[in-house]
């Protein structure tokens, strides 16, 4: 499904962007912030990946692009924290590494994905 959203994105189809941003906004922020440990670092950061979805770089069809998407969204992470090492006493311990399986960042993505989705709570009255 997200696949054939980015393609309708190639396509013209600026709707189709507007709901990736929908599906991938909270996760992403919410992945990139446990690498950089703040959240409005992490949305700029989550903005950036959109605006690489934009400049059309990098996806390779035929691959997953929910695993493509969390992979730029480490590198971004990755960058931030080399560029701003003076921030941070050590480097988090959970970035992926490029060594990572396109199928581990898939499963961070879904992790993040379920982190991100609204929880369902039961209210009582009293």
């Amino acid at each position: 499904m997200t696949t054939d959203l980015y393609h309708a994105f190639l396509k013209g189809d600026e709707q189709a962007f507007e709901e990736l941003v929908r599906t991938y906004r909270h996760p992403l922020t919410a992945f990139l912030q446990r690498f950089v440990l703040d959240y409005d670092t992490a949305e700029d950061l989550a903005a950036d990946v959109f605006v690489v979805i934009l400049e059309r770089k990098g996806y390779r069809p035929g691959g997953s692009f929910r695993a493509w998407l969390f992979a730029v969204a480490r590198n971004k992470a990755i960058d931030y924290i080399r560029k701003h090492k003076e921030q941070f006493e050590e480097v988090p311990e959970n970035i992926p590494d490029e060594e990572d399986s396109a199928a581990r960042l898939a499963q961070l993505g879904d992790d993040a994905l379920a982190a991100a989705a609204p929880r369902k709570t039961a209210f009582t009255t009293l």
